[in-house]
Order: structure tokens, then sequence, then C-alpha cells
């Protein structure tokens, strides 16, 4: 997530939390060194979490990275664990587009029941291809409609470019969303 992402998030997450909510899933957590080295504004909303007592798990299908679980999400899940909070922020435009509804499919059984979703998407943001880039840049009406859990807020959000290659550039936007299952 990019800082004006953040803020967002935790100003969502503060007006529907829940004392029951105690563990957190990163999907597509990339490094430990990507989080606090390349983007280290992400800390800031782990330790939002920490905060509150939630205990951060990392998925990615990457065993370089070390994350809790090893798992494509577009695979079949091996994991059979559910999730208070679950992150797939700047997640979807990575998936291969014909992987896309079988993707959801899989953050959704993430997601304990009265739990919640956040999810962010580039759309207006330059191609990325790490691993891929499917191009798609929805609105969050678009993004949120192909998730079936209850929309609690959505919300384009601008945000300066921190890393060089984009400085200077046009502002970014990203389609961000908070889904109670």
């Amino acid at each position: 997530m990019w800082p004006e992402e953040i803020g967002w998030t935790i100003e969502q997450l503060d007006m529907n939390w829940d004392k029951s909510y105690k563990v957190c899933l990163d999907i597509g957590c990339e490094s430990i060194n990507y989080r606090t080295k390349y983007q280290p504004w992400n800390q800031t909303f782990y330790n939002y979490l920490k905060f509150r007592n939630v205990e951060i798990r990392t998925m990615d299908m990457e065993p370089d990275f070390n994350p809790d679980y090893l798992q494509d999400i577009t695979k079949p899940l091996k994991i059979k664990d559910k999730f208070d909070i679950v992150l797939a922020t700047h997640l979807l435009e990575h998936v291969p587009i014909l992987e896309l509804n079988n993707t959801v499919k899989n953050i959704e059984k993430l997601v304990k029941k009265n739990s919640l979703l956040v999810l962010s998407i580039p759309h207006q943001y330059p191609h990325h291809a790490m691993p891929i880039d499917n191009g798609w840049r929805p609105v969050p009406k678009e993004l949120v409609k192909i998730f079936n859990g209850k929309v609690l807020a959505t919300k384009i959000i601008e945000t300066e470019h921190k890393l060089k290659k984009y400085v200077g550039k046009p502002k970014s936007k990203s389609s961000c969303a908070l889904l109670k299952y």
C-alpha cells in the first residue's frame, strides 16, 4: 500500500473495528526487505495492527520471501486457516486475467465470517511487470463487483510517487475498498 492508502485504510478499520480481530493475513507480502527498506511506510500499517494486538501472517508464492504461507493465490489453497483481516493490496493486477475469478474465490475462502477484506489496486498507474501486470485498472465499483462481501467503504486515492523511477511523473490513483464477510 502507498502511504495515502494506509491512512485511509486505518481510518476505515478504526470505524469498523471488532475487538475479536486477532490475526491478519497479508497476501502477496513481498520480502521483509521490500516492506521495510523499499517501501518503509508499510511498517506504519503493520505497527497499527501490532498496536491493536493483531498477529500478522504473510503469504506469497516466492520461497525466497520466507512467507508464513508459501502459496500461489491463483492455485488451489493448501491452507485451511481463516483470518480476521485479509489484505489483498496491489495484488490483483499481478494475476493473469484468466485466473482472476479463481483468485477472488481463494481470497474469500481466507476471510472468516464477520471479518474484513482490505483491497487496493492501481486505477491510474504505470505498468509494473513484477511478476506480471495484467493491465486491469478498475474503479472501486468494478473492483468490489467481483467480490461477495458487504461493501463498507470505497475510494479512489491519489498517491505521490515515492519511487525514484516515477518521481516527477503525474500522481497515481488507486481503487481501494473495505468489505465485510
